[in-house]
Parts: structure tokens; C-alpha cells; sequence
């Protein structure tokens, strides 16, 4: 909700664009197109950009709020979306650049890199703590894709209501024996959503990371248009970041398939449609790369790499607890399935007759 709050308000709220717009152009240029306010963290000499537009005879400055304080991020905006995401990451990404840098400039390129990694790697740790249980289970979510395939194509044909009835049977029985919740499957990816916009926000709206060169690199920058204009060093982050999302949202699914033996048509075809819709997600993912802050598409390839390294820590883990399970002759059983067993056990037990 305050995600949209957030959205919302970026398309006129004149809690956040205090001025008229009179050159979007302007906005564009001077890269605070994405709100019109600027988050003011860092030195006390940290000062408001000041952007003028010239019509006819006339000069107009534009009017947007600067922020300093995570109080003023409430209360200028109005708005939780930004006192609750983006004014925590802006004052996350600042003082840690500040903190390893030595000189103590957060525009520091190589401090600022690391504080992206570490800013990043606070909220995997976020959203982990919220998604474990999803994460844990993804390869079955995988395996009951294939599954659930197999029970659609069976009553593929059918009309009749009765057998449309039992297949939401047959699939929520899958469901059940596996133990996991469809719609969880969904929980990793809505919750990462909020600081993927936050992270738009964050570099257009921060003073000191406007200002910031990585390299050749400004992070502020649209690799797209930087790239039209002759300045094809920003092409690195898309030639990096396709392979990463690629590996990231696709190994999952190999991973599962290398343990299990497809053998049905049902199964491949799942399999392929699987692939299709990862192919169309990663298009619109670098689509939005390409048009967004450089700082934008740097923070989604380190994303992506913890996520690969999540996935396979996730994948070894499961990997030894069904060999743990193998070997003891155990299967495992939900802690509240065996609950049940107990006391069903304790009431059909039928007492001894006495002779």
C-alpha cells in the first residue's frame, strides 16, 4: 500500500512536486524527473540543487523541497513510502559510503560500490527473514509445478463442472501432501518490489549520489540514453546484468530438474512454459535497466548474484536434509501433521478386554 502510495504521489502530489512543471525537459536533464524533492544526507554543506528554466525574457526557478532529517521525509512528502523505504536506504547507502571511505567523501566510487553491496545485503537479510519459509521451499514449488501440469492437461478437455471440481481436488491435494502454500511463492516477489522503486527513488532524489561518478560511470545516468550518445561504457552494466538475471531467475528451475527424471509430455510442456514466461520477465527487467539509474541496474546485479548464492546455499541445504532422511528411514513430516497423528492414534486406540 505505501508502495502505491509512493507511486501515486510521484504523478502530480504537490507534497512532492512543490512547483509547477513548465520543461519536463529541464526535469530530464537535470535528472529529478523521479520526485521533486532531494534527500540533503551527508557534510552540512550538502545544499539544494537549483534549476532554473528561461521563457522568453523571463527566469523561473524551479520550486522542490529539500529533505535532511528522517522526520522531514515524513512530514514534507507526507507520504510513508518514502519515510519508511526510501529515506532509510538514501541514509543507508550515504553514511556507509562515508564510514569506508578514508577521506570521508561519500562520493568515493569504490566506497560507494561497497556500500551498494552492503545496503543490498541488508535487505536480502529484510525480505529473507519474511520470505524463509518460501525460499526453503522453492524447489517443491518447482517439483508441484510439474505436477499440477500434469493434473491441468488431464482435464484439459473437460467441460463438465464435476470434473473441473475434481481437479482443484487433485491440486489441492498436491499442495497439501507437498505441505507448502501456492500464493507463497508470490510473497518473495512482492516484497521486493518496495525497494526496487525505493532504489529508483534513491538515486534521483539523493543530493551526493547524483553527484557521483563510478569509474566513467554516473550513477545517476540512463545506461540507454548515455549509450545513444556515444558513451558505450555504460553498456557493461547490461551486458552483466542479462547474464545474472538469466542465471538468477533460471536456476531454480535446472537445479530441480536435475533431480528429478521428466519423463512425460505434460511435464516437458511444463517445463517450456516455465522458461517462456522467465524469457519475458528478464525482457521487461532489462527494458526497465536500460531506461532506469545506472545505480539502479548496479544494485539489481548484485541482486541478482546474492540471490544465486541464496539459491544454491537453499539447494544444497534441502539437498542434504532428504539425504539426512534417507539414510535415518524418515520422511518429513510437518510438525503439525504429527500432532494430528498423535492424538487420531490416542483415540482409536481400543482398550484390552479382561478375561
Amino acid at each position: 500500500m505505501s508502495t502505491l502510495w509512493g507511486c501515486g504521489q510521484v504523478m502530480g502530489d504537490t507534497n512532492v512536486a512543490t512547483g509547477t512543471i513548465t520543461s519536463a525537459y529541464d526535469f530530464q536533464k537535470y535528472n529529478v524527473a523521479a520526485v521533486f524533492f532531494e534527500i540533503l544526507i551527508g557534510n552540512q554543506d550538502v545544499a539544494k540543487n537549483h534549476i532554473f528554466h528561461i521563457s522568453g525574457c523571463s527566469i523561473f526557478e524551479y520550486d522542490f523541497n529539500g529533505i535532511r532529517s528522517w522526520a522531514e521525509a515524513w512530514t514534507v512528502t507526507k507520504s510513508p513510502f518514502y519515510g519508511m523505504f526510501v529515506y532509510p536506504i538514501s541514509w543507508l547507502l550515504v553514511n556507509i559510503s562515508s564510514g569506508l571511505s578514508g577521506s570521508g567523501d561519500p562520493t568515493n566510487g569504490v566506497s560507494i560500490i561497497f556500500s551498494i553491496i552492503f545496503t543490498t545485503l541488508i535487505i536480502k537479510l529484510i525480505t529473507l527473514a519474511f520470505t524463509f519459509k518460501a525460499q526453503q521451499n522453492q524447489e517443491k514449488m518447482q517439483s508441484v509445478q510439474m505436477k499440477t501440469a500434469e493434473v491441468q492437461a488431464k482435464y484439459k478437455h473437460s467441460r463438465d463442472p464435476s470434473a473441473k471440481q475434481k481437479q482443484q481436488m487433485e491440486l489441492m491435494a498436491i499442495y497439501k501432501k507437498e505441505g507448502i502454500n501456492p500464493i507463497a511463492a508470490f510473497i518473495p516477489m512482492i516484497l521486493s518490489m518496495p525497494f526496487i522503486l525505493a532504489m529508483y527513488n534513491v538515486m534521483k532524489s539523493t543530493n551526493i549520489l547524483k553527484n557521483t561518478t563510478v569509474g566513467y560511470i554516473q550513477l545517476v545516468e540512463q545506461p540507454w540514453g548515455m549509450i545513444t550518445q556515444g558513451h558505450f561504457m555504460y553498456l557493461i552494466i547490461i551486458l552483466i546484468y542479462v547474464p545474472t538475471q538469466l542465471v538468477s531467475m533460471l536456476l531454480p528451475m535446472f537445479l530441480n530438474r536435475s533431480r528429478q527424471k521428466i519423463k512425460t509430455k505434460e511435464s516437458k510442456a511444463a517445463l517450456k512454459k516455465q522458461v517462456i514466461m522467465q524469457s519475458v520477465f528478464i525482457l521487461m527487467f532489462v527494458f526497465y535497466v536500460c531506461i532506469a539509474p545506472s545505480g539502479v541496474g548496479i544494485y539489481w546485479i548484485i541482486s541478482g548474484l546474492l540471490q544465486i548464492i541464496q539459491t544454491i546455499s537453499f539447494h544444497c541445504y534441502n539437498k542434504q536434509k532428504r539425504n539426512r532422511y534417507k539414510k535415518n528411514g524418515t520422511i518429513n513430516t510437518p510438525f503439525s501433521t504429527k500432532i494430528k497423528k498423535i492424538f487420531v492414534k490416542s483415540e482409536t486406540v481400543q482398550p484390552k478386554r479382561i478375561r
